[in-house]
């Protein structure tokens, strides 16, 4: 079928800048402000309103509930976070991504070339880094618009084809196949924001009926859910814990509204006028505030079923294993440069303790503590070796001299205090 080939690689190519149009604001706002927003996430929940909203911020802030939430998963795994507030934020995020979908539903199109054309000048003349990097959030935005745009005008073609009415007749019929099958492409495309303006712009071309389309956004919250749950696997059991909490709240909400898709349709689509776009975008928001209400005061109650889920398994966490390295922020200097200098501390200490030891066993002549002072020897060996990988990882980006001189001392420290071990160990201690 030649209309749904061409349409098909069309819009794939315009929903590809989507997906990095999204990125790049993404990692704009990280890069500029990474370090405060994490400040704000750790202070901000103390309780699960403040949390809840702090989820809202974020995720607005970031376009991502799955960026909210390996910081959140970070924080609660450092014990930072207790894990029914960051279920509340977890929440808040779904909410908050809703947003920007909103904002970006509005027929605002004309704004994308002032917005790249400010984000351009912003980025090329480099008056700081923070303006440099607001300058990549602002050609994001500018790219995201135009994407949109774009995929409308693709897919328009594709309303004529017979492939794809073939294909969308039994999936209207089938709505437990649509949801699988859109949770697997936001899973792909590791963007719920991303997906949910796809699924708009094509409802909006009438390629996808508008009841199609809800199904398809709640197979979209599913999606967005499995994300950071896939991310986080190697996560520690209280990692773990957050991601697949939120992914049971959003597999709970679309069991229990999915039944009564075809009752609730008709009032969605009266309520949200004649515009098709605004319709998707008010359904994906009412499903979020729907499943924050009903699941808000049951974080407590998902926190014991997560903990009897995922138990602590005695001596899992292995003293030889980095600690504070984020993975999530390398691409963040500044907050990773933060990450690496506390690995750091712990690795003096540990240098520190052996130095401690060693004093004793001369004392004692005690062959258990000269075991211990073998074994922490292991651990700097393991530290250091982190250290020294995450911080090259950093300085892959484009770094500002004081983090790059930064990166510097800190590979410097790190390997004269892999040499102390070592003379403690091969010298010291024979």
């Amino acid at each position: 079928d030649p209309l749904w080939s061409r349409g098909l690689g069309d819009v794939y190519k315009r929903q590809a800048l989507l997906l990095w149009a999204t990125r790049m604001v993404r990692t704009g706002v990280m890069r500029a402000y990474g370090s405060q927003l994490r400040r704000f996430l750790g202070s901000a929940t103390k309780n699960t309103v403040s949390s809840f909203g702090m989820g809202i911020g974020m995720a607005g802030i970031l376009q991502s509930s799955t960026a909210t939430a390996l910081l959140t998963v970070a924080f609660a795994s450092k014990g930072l976070i207790a894990i029914a507030p960051a279920l509340a934020v977890m929440l808040g995020a779904d909410v908050g991504s809703t947003l920007v979908v909103q904002v970006l539903s509005l027929d605002i199109s004309w704004l994308s070339p002032v917005l790249i054309l400010i984000g351009l000048i912003s980025f090329t003349t480099r008056p700081t880094m923070t303006l440099r990097h607001l300058g990549r959030v602002f050609i994001g935005l500018g790219l995201m618009l135009l994407s949109l745009k774009l995929v409308v005008a693709a897919s328009e073609p594709m309303r004529d084809s017979e492939t794809l009415q073939n294909i969308l007749v039994p999936l209207s019929q089938e709505p437990v196949i649509a949801v699988i099958l859109a949770a697997l492409i936001t899973w792909i495309t590791h963007s719920s924001v991303a997906m949910v303006l796809l699924i708009m712009s094509l409802t909006v071309a009438g390629v996808v009926p508008m009841a199609l389309g809800f199904t398809l956004v709640l197979g979209a919250n599913v999606g967005a859910g499995i994300v950071p749950f896939a991310l986080t696997m190697g996560e520690t059991p209280v990692g773990r814990r957050i991601p697949l909490g939120n992914l049971l709240f959003r597999v709970g909400g679309v069991l229990l509204i999915l039944p009564f898709m075809t009752i609730l349709s008709p009032y969605i689509s009266e309520i949200s006028g004649g515009d098709l776009g605004r319709q998707i975008a008010n359904f994906h928001t009412a499903f979020n505030i729907i499943l924050a209400l009903v699941f808000l005061p049951l974080v407590g109650v998902m926190t014991k079923l997560m903990e009897r889920a995922l138990p602590d398994r005695p001596g899992e966490a292995s003293d030889l294993k980095p600690k504070y390295l984020d993975e999530a922020v390398v691409n963040t200097p500044t907050v990773a440069v933060a990450c690496a200098t506390r690995e750091l501390l712990r690795l003096a200490d540990v240098v520190e303790s052996m130095l401690g030891k060693v004093i004793d066993v001369f004392a004692t002549n005690d062959p258990v503590l000269l075991s211990e002072v073998s074994k922490l020897d292991d651990q700097v060996d393991e530290l250091h070796e982190a250290i020294k990988l995450y911080l090259t990882q950093v300085s892959k980006n484009k770094l500002n001299q004081e983090d790059s001189a930064r990166c510097v001392e800190l590979i410097a420290f790190t390997t004269n205090l892999e040499h102390i071990g070592d003379i403690i160990d091969k010298n010291l201690l024979e």
